[in-house]
């Protein structure tokens, strides 16, 4: 390290040999040269210790400073920053669209879509009938419980009628709820796989017991590992869609598989602690009693698809306004060489919640409201009528989409304020960092300031031991003066010119 001090001049008064006589003053000045007081080869261990640790503090800054950014950033994605016009065209869009609801959607109408699900199974029954080999006899298109009775034939189940005869709960209106192998799930096709290879059926009652059947192995097709796979999951699947639309004796109208979510809702009714409740049994029988199979669940879908049409279309509005706004905004204020394209992103922005949240409370508002009219015009002033023509009005996936917006809003929320909390931490690092930095920059002033101190003292020390000198060499001289006029006489005799060229050096300027 060098240390560097501006030129300094040092000022020294010597004695007057006549006090009375400014002419007798004599000043002697000192310059003070700047120097290299430590070469980076000679640093002392106290010198290069305040300097790691300074430079370590200066990266722990650097990573500090780092980590305030991505929290400011973070501050600003959580922050809602929707204006009047945002919030405007937000509302708008809700009321466009629950109005596409009322007059275009309309009620939910389960029994058409019931209609539609049995029409869709059993087309894609017949399909699949054919495409795996089915032909109709005497070139007739032959009947849907042919083409059932052929796809059980060819996909046979292990486990499709062992239950018979055992008692233990199992009919034949619940047996594909019962048996896992009949559940078009993950745990279904596993089910069906370990039944392969452990020779055992898995089923479980309406009211929750578990318990196992020896399989038929004669239905067991796989030999080997693989050819137990294949059958485990072709034989499965080509044994759902036989039993999509019912049994052959029922083709078309019989009871037919649980749909996915009731099959999922039965597999989690046997976790300890749930499938001793009345979970089980009333699965059961929405089943059974019910009929709510695979095709219901199709109904459903099929509803809710309908209505996710008004929903999905103001999603698409306010999406597309904040994106076209923001990119309108980003053009005049950058060009559209610069434009931040991740600004105008509609997506994972506290600004576009808000706004979905208020278009989705909008479109729910005015759905209710109409929901409630009608259901009062058409009940005649009947509770029970007003309470089932409400609910059928009701756009129930309108409803789940506000609920995710406004969970949505809320989590943003609570993250901002963990955001706030992480800054202030921050923060206060950063300041205890720089407290830090300034006593090792203290620590290294006074040490310098130390180092300047000594080396003034030496300076005047020098300067003392120099006056003392002069001094001395002063009256030496003067002595010697005093002594030449004794030698004036002999110096005449000897060389009578040298006096005078003496007088004549000493009086020239």
């Amino acid at each position: 390290m060098k240390t560097i001090v501006p030129d300094t001049k040092l000022m020294i008064q010597m004695p007057a040999e006549d006090p009375g006589d400014p002419q007798s003053v004599f000043e002697v000045e000192y310059d003070v040269v700047p120097t290299a007081v430590e070469a980076i080869e000679g640093r002392t261990a106290q010198s290069r210790e305040i300097q790691d640790a300074i430079s370590e503090l200066d990266g722990l800054l650097a990573k500090n400073e780092e980590r305030i950014a991505g929290i400011d950033a973070e501050i600003a994605r959580l922050t809602s920053h929707a204006d009047g016009l945002d919030y405007s065209v937000a509302v708008a869009s809700g009321i466009v669209c629950a109005l596409i609801d009322s007059f275009f959607v309309g009620p939910f109408d389960f029994a058409n879509a019931k209609k539609w699900s049995h029409k869709t199974a059993n087309q894609f029954i017949d399909k699949f009938a054919k495409e795996h080999g089915y032909q109709a006899k005497n070139g007739s298109r032959g009947k849907l419980k042919n083409k059932v009775a052929f796809l059980e034939e060819k996909f046979k189940s292990p486990t499709d009628s062992v239950w018979r005869g055992q008692n233990k709960g199992i009919s034949n209106k619940s047996h594909h709820l019962d048996d896992w192998s009949h559940h078009p799930s993950i745990a279904g096709w596993c089910c069906s796989i370990m039944t392969q290879f452990t020779n055992v059926g898995y089923f479980t009652n309406s009211i929750g017991e578990g318990m196992y059947f020896d399989a038929d192995k004669s239905q067991l097709v796989g030999g080997n590992f693989m050819e137990k796979i294949a059958a485990g999951s072709i034989n499965w699947f080509g044994h759902l869609v036989s039993d999509l639309a019912g049994s052959r004796q029922t083709a078309g109208h019989g009871m037919g598989l649980p749909g996915p979510i009731l099959s999922l809702a039965r597999e989690l009714a046997q976790l300890p602690g749930i499938r001793n409740t009345a979970l089980p049994k009333l699965l059961g029988d929405v089943f059974s009693k019910e009929k709510f199979d695979f095709r219901s669940e199709m109904a459903v879908a099929h509803e809710l698809g309908r209505q996710a049409i008004p929903v999905v279309i103001n999603e698409i509005l306010v999406r597309l306004f904040y994106f076209v706004r923001r990119l309108v905004q980003q053009w005049k204020a950058h060009g559209f060489q610069d434009i931040e394209w991740r600004k105008t992103l509609p997506f994972r922005n506290r600004t576009i919640v808000r706004m979905m949240t208020v278009a989705t409370g909008t479109f729910t508002a005015v759905d209710l409201a109409d929901a409630a009219i009608r259901g009062a015009i058409k009940s005649g002033g009947e509770p029970a009528a007003f309470l089932s023509g409400f609910v059928l009005h009701v756009n129930f996936v309108g409803l789940g989409r506000f609920a995710i917006a406004v969970g949505s809003d809320l989590w943003m929320g609570a993250q901002l304020g963990c955001r706030h909390w992480e800054k202030i931490v921050a923060q206060n690092e950063k300041l205890h960092l720089l407290n830090a930095r300034l006593y090792y920059k203290s620590a290294e002033t006074w040490r310098e300031a130390e180092k300047t101190e000594k080396a003034m003292q030496d300076l005047y020390q020098t300067a003392e031991s120099s006056l003392a000198q002069w001094i001395a060499l002063h009256a030496e001289t003067k002595a010697d003066l005093a002594k030449i006029s004794t030698y004036a006489t002999g110096i005449d005799e000897k060389n009578k010119s040298l006096c005078h060229q003496l007088l004549d050096i000493l009086e020239d300027p």
